[in-house]
C-alpha cells in the first residue's frame, strides 16, 4: 500500500480494528476484563481474525464515493446494500436490516427511527475521502447516514465520526485532543455530546 493513499488505509485500519474487536462486542467492561486480558490480537477462532458488518459496509460506502454527485453516490450505495443484504451478511445491526428490507421494496426513505451505531461505524471512509471538502462531506454524510438511521443522534453521530476521519487524515502537528473538539462542531444533539465528552476521560 503506497503512504499517499489514505483511503487504503482507512479500509485497512477499519477491518484491523473491526477483527480485533469483534470477539469483544456486546460484552460489558467487567466481562470482558473476565474474559480477555487486552485487545492485543485475533481471538475468533483460535488466532484468526473475521471481519464483520463494519468492514463490509465501509468498503461499500468506498465504492460508492466513486460514483460521482451526491444523488449517484447515494443511488449506487442503496443497490450495494440491497445486494449485500441478499448474501445475508453476519452481523447485520436491526435498524440496518429492516433499512435494508425497505432497499428492497424501493422505499423513498428507508432509514428507520433508531440511534443505532450502524451509520458511524461506516462513516470514517467518507471523511478521509472528502477531508478537503467540508461541505459537501456534511452535505452527503447526512444523507447516507439518514439511508439506515433517521434519528438525529445517529446522523450526527456518523458526522462525528466523518469529522474526525478528516481530521486526522488531513495531518498536522495537532494532537488528539484538538482534533477531537474540533470534531465535535457538528454535534448539536445535547446526549450526543455528553456520551462523546464521557469517552474522552
Amino acid at each position: 500500500m503506497h503512504d499517499r493513499d489514505p483511503l487504503s488505509g482507512a479500509l485497512l485500519g477499519v477491518a484491523l480494528g473491526d477483527a480485533l474487536g469483534l470477539p469483544f462486542e456486546g460484552l460489558s467492561a467487567r466481562r470482558m476484563s473476565r474474559r480477555f486480558e487486552s485487545p492485543d490480537r485475533f481471538r475468533l477462532l483460535g488466532r484468526t481474525g473475521f471481519v464483520s458488518d463494519d468492514t463490509e459496509q465501509s468498503a461499500l460506502v468506498a465504492q460508492a464515493l466513486t460514483a460521482g454527485d451526491d444523488e449517484s453516490v447515494i443511488r449506487s450505495l442503496r443497490r450495494s446494500m440491497v445486494g449485500w443484504f441478499l448474501r445475508l451478511p453476519f452481523g447485520i445491526g436491526g435498524a440496518t436490516l429492516r433499512s435494508c428490507i425497505r432497499m428492497l421494496f424501493g422505499a423513498r426513505r428507508p432509514g428507520v427511527r433508531s440511534a443505532g451505531n450502524g451509520a458511524a461505524m461506516r462513516a470514517g471512509i467518507l471523511g478521509v475521502h472528502l477531508r478537503g471538502a467540508p461541505d459537501r462531506r456534511r452535505r452527503l454524510g447526512r444523507m447516507l447516514a439518514r439511508l439506515t438511521h433517521d434519528d438525529e443522534r445517529a446522523v450526527q453521530a456518523a458526522l462525528y465520526v466523518a469529522e474526525l476521519a478528516a481530521e486526522c487524515a488531513r495531518g498536522g502537528d495537532e494532537d488528539l485532543a484538538t482534533l477531537v473538539d474540533r470534531a465535535r462542531s457538528v454535534v448539536s444533539h445535547p446526549e450526543l455530546a455528553a456520551a462523546i465528552a464521557r469517552g474522552g476521560r
